[in-house]
């Protein structure tokens, strides 16, 4: 059993961008309530026995919490900012350190919908702030910390058929990422192209995805997201992926990477 407590949970702004966030603790809270709903459809029929039957619908999300008047403080300059602005922030509402990994929360972009301030006689002023998720181009997510990960997204077009991923040296922001030391815990692929694609170790200076040597297939216009964390760590010797887009061979009930059977990817 492991029981946390209010005071270990932490709230992030993202001072980054969505594909490399630059998750900032906002220390300057208290009494945070994330609140998450959803609306309800009556599903009851004749044969519910005398029930009545609900459907959820769409989720519903809000946060509200306290924080001190304190115009020096970042996070406060973020949300008074946000509120008088009309414009949205991106938070993380965690149930731990972002650093630890499993630590979760709600990811989204918000609008700032109350600033209310509190001028008690005896005691500091205070602020009541309530966020809602407001129209991106990110829908909010449950997410799951990687343990001082980074989460990176970035294109790459083929030469030829064929590209590559290396991981010491991912596009980031203006620059690249080294992800040297750390491993691949997720992986999200989008398949733009007409043929099929395979993404898988290369031949020299190959990484194992997940401890795998098969090749991951994404369909023509498809999208595969894969999780683990058994592979091994990146380094100068396990840094590569390799891309190909392939033509798929179908029989009636299977797909077959020519020379190799991939996956069962119709049945």
């Amino acid at each position: 059993m492991s029981v946390k407590l209010g005071m270990e949970a932490k709230l992030y702004r993202n001072a980054g961008t969505y594909e490399a966030p630059d998750w900032v603790e906002i220390t300057n809270v208290k009494d945070v309530t994330l609140t998450l709903s959803t609306g309800e459809a009556n599903v009851t029929t004749r044969a519910n026995n005398g029930w009545k039957a609900t459907k959820a619908t769409l989720k519903d999300g809000s946060v509200d919490f306290d924080m001190i008047w304190d115009a020096a403080d970042e996070g406060f300059a973020a949300i008074r900012s946000a509120f008088f602005g009309n414009t949205s922030i991106e938070l993380a509402i965690m149930d731990g350190d972002m650093e630890t990994e499993g630590s979760e929360g709600l990811r989204a972009t918000f609008s700032v919908t109350k600033f209310d301030r509190k001028e008690p006689l005896e005691e500091a002023i205070t602020v009541a702030v309530s966020v809602k998720p407001t129209y991106s181009a990110h829908a909010p997510e449950w997410m799951s910390a990687a343990g001082g990960g980074v989460r990176l997204s970035f294109d790459v077009a083929l030469v030829a058929g064929v590209g590559s991923i290396d991981l010491t040296a991912l596009p980031y922001g203006d620059g690249t990422y080294d992800a040297t030391g750390k491993k691949v815990v997720e992986l999200s692929i989008s398949n733009a192209g007409a043929n099929a694609l395979t993404v898988s170790k290369a031949v020299a200076n190959g990484y194992d995805l997940f401890g795998s040597n098969d090749p991951v297939v994404v369909p023509a216009g498809g999208s595969v997201r894969l999780a683990g964390s058994s592979g091994a760590a990146v380094a100068a010797d396990k840094k590569l992926l390799t891309l190909k887009a392939v033509r798929l061979l179908k029989t009636a009930d299977k797909v077959f990477v020519p020379g190799k059977i991939a996956y069962e990817l119709v049945k």
